[in-house]
Parts: structure tokens; sequence; C-alpha cells
């Protein structure tokens, strides 16, 4: 679809993103008790999943005049190929919360939150393999900075940090940075090379959401069936409708900028987070993050600014020869 936004809207939907992204940080530790989650963090997930299914549709049905949704609606059940391609991120996502909940189980928290942060890497390369998104040495240092200013933030204070398998270690890292990069990329291609709405992508890209979130609980725990939401306070609940708005607005940031510019918006919700950690829960923020916060900042205008844009290749112009058309015009004679 030839859906453009002007750069005003733009930068309003990352800016906005960037402050759904720290308060769902927030509320994720208001919502536990004495250090734990009292609800079924898979149900949560599902709960999350068929929120935006519901916002999405609703967006697609009332704001889509009803012609173009019709053929929409038509091109895609009629399309083996779309209703198989945008199963795919979800299935991808499946694997990264997979090695994601691997990694905690042979790395201790401080060194797999660290490691995980090479995604902004892996997800640079296959942008430019995929897309052909040619990036400038200037904004691959920034990205450098920004993995170093993310893995500052998490770099534990203790001695305890490289306790665990080393090698075990990375490669698991870089598992789930490869699946990472597979699914953030994967679902770009999807709202850029697919002709549909955005509410028409999301409601789909939700609902095979949705439907794998609830295999996912069911198996990890069978009795949450019959109560699914037990243990659901105030706090888990605006979890639940902040982290769906989050997603709505990430998935319009992938649409109309790219998984690099969202994977920005994560580093500078951190950012955000260690400041209002401090003034909800008077959090110290100590030296190292605070370095930190500077370095993903500087990483950040260093990327954007445009003398940092990699230059386009010139279209390469071969010289025509000057012919003599009246030694044609003879020999045709």
């Amino acid at each position: 679809m030839g859906e453009q936004v002007t750069i005003v809207h733009l930068a309003f939907i990352i800016v906005f993103s960037v402050f759904v992204q720290s308060a769902c940080s927030i509320l994720s530790k208001m919502s536990q008790v004495d250090g734990n989650y009292e609800y079924s963090v898979p149900v949560s997930n599902f709960a999350i999943e068929i929120v935006k299914f519901a916002v999405a549709s609703t967006l697609f049905y009332t704001r889509t005049p009803a012609p173009d949704r019709n053929r929409q609606l038509s091109t895609f059940f009629h399309s083996r190929r779309d209703i198989v391609f945008f199963a795919i991120p979800s299935l991808i996502y499946v694997c990264v919360n997979i090695t994601y909940m691997i990694m905690f189980i042979f790395t201790d928290p401080g060194t797999a939150q660290m490691l995980v942060n090479f995604k902004l890497i892996t997800t640079a390369v296959l942008s430019e393999i995929v897309f052909a998104k040619l990036l400038s040495r200037p904004q691959w240092l920034s990205l450098i900075m920004t993995f170093v200013g993310l893995a500052l933030t998490s770099w534990p204070m203790s001695g305890k940090s490289f306790e665990s398998d080393i090698v075990i270690s990375f490669a698991l890292a870089f598992a789930f940075s490869v699946f990472s990069a597979c699914a953030g990329v994967s679902c770009e291609y999807v709202f850029k090379r697919t002709d549909y709405s955005l509410h028409m992508q999301n409601s789909v890209m939700y609902f095979y959401g949705a439907v794998i979130s609830l295999i996912t609980a069911a198996v990890a725990d069978p009795s949450v069936v019959l109560n699914p939401f037990a243990g659901f306070n105030t706090y888990a609940i605006l979890l639940v409708l902040m982290r769906a708005v989050s997603g709505l607005l990430i998935s319009a940031v992938m649409k109309y900028a790219d998984t690099i510019t969202k994977n920005f918006c994560s580093a500078a919700s951190l950012c955000a987070t260690v400041i209002l950690s401090k003034l909800i829960f008077d959090v110290p923020i100590v030296a190292q993050k605070s370095f930190a916060i500077i370095i993903i900042f500087n990483a950040m205008l260093l990327y954007g600014i445009p003398e940092s844009k990699a230059p386009v290749p010139a279209v390469e112009h071969r010289k025509v020869e000057k012919v003599d058309l009246s030694d044609c015009e003879e020999n045709a004679v």
C-alpha cells in the first residue's frame, strides 16, 4: 500500500514508543510481588496479542474503505504465499523466546542481558543483505557505540559475571542475535513488501501471535487453562495494555522507518527507564550507567545526522561517441 507519514508524525511515533517501552519496564517491576510474578507470563503474552489483534482489526475495519478492505481480504485469503509468509515472523519469535530462556539457564542474568545486545549488529548486517541498505562507517560506529552503552548498563557490578561457560554463553547469545535479527527483518519485509495496509498486516500477524502464544501458555503450564488470569493485579493489567500499545507503535516504526530504528528506540527506552527508576524507585544512577547513557545518546546523534548517511552510489553513464551522420547517409546512398 502507498501509505506515507510525515517526518513529524514519524518522530512523534518514535518518541512515544520510547516512553511507552520505558513505562512497560516500570510496570513490569511494579506488577511483581516480592520480586516474583504471581501471574502467568505466557498468559499475559497471549492477552497482549489479543489486545493488539482487537485494536488492529478494529482500525482496519473502521479506517479502510469497504472496497479496499474487501480487496485486501480477498487477495490475502487467495494467496497461499501470504498466508504462510505472515506466519514466519511469529514462528521465528518463538525461537527467539526459547533461546532467550535457555540463555538464562546456562548464563548468569547480567552476562546474558549484556550479550543479547549483539542483535544490534546482526540486525544491521541482515538489513544490508535483505534490503541492500548501505550503512556508512559513522553509522556502523554508532551501532557499536550503542552496543557498548547497552553492555555497560547490564554489566554485573559483582565479580560473578563470567562463572558460566563462556563458549555456551556466546554460542547462545549469537543464536539469539541471529534469530532476533531474522524476526525483526522478516517483520519489516512483511510490512514493506506486501500490498496491504498497516492495520491489515498487524491484524494477521497478531492473530498468528495470539495462536502461538496460546499454545505456548498451554504447554508451559496446562493448569492455567482452568484459571488463566489468576494472580493478575492492577499493574499486570496495565502492563498488558501498555505492551499492546508498544507493539502497535513498534510495528509503525518498522513499516515507516526500519528495524535498526526500532532497536535504537529500545536502547533509548532503556536510558529512560534508568532515569524513571531513580524517580519512582529511588534506584541510584551509578557512574557506569551515566556513562552508558551518554554513549547511547551520542551514538543515536551520530547515526541520525545527515553527514553520517551512506552516499547513494552514482549511476555510471557510458560515453557515447559522436557519430557523423553525413557518413551514414553517404553509405546508405
